[in-house]
């Protein structure tokens, strides 16, 4: 676990993952309570579907997609 500051503590490899998202996925993010991070795997999972996840780079994709259309 990383430590930010000492009341915020992050599982390892989230920091990592936070700052590969581009504006639009952390916005997206930040307002779904249907995606966590599972920090043994290293990727965005979707709570309501288990076999729906994503990377970082990947959501950023996906994120960018959705704002085209």
């Amino acid at each position: 676990m990383k430590s930010i500051r000492p009341e915020l503590v992050m599982p390892a490899g989230f920091v990592s993952a936070i700052s590969e998202l581009n504006k639009s996925s952390v916005e997206r993010l930040t307002y779904n309570n249907n995606i966590v991070y599972k920090s043994d795997e290293r990727k965005f999972v979707s709570v309501i579907n288990k076999t729906d996840y994503a990377n970082a780079r990947e959501l950023n994709i996906i994120c960018k997609s959705e704002d085209l259309f």
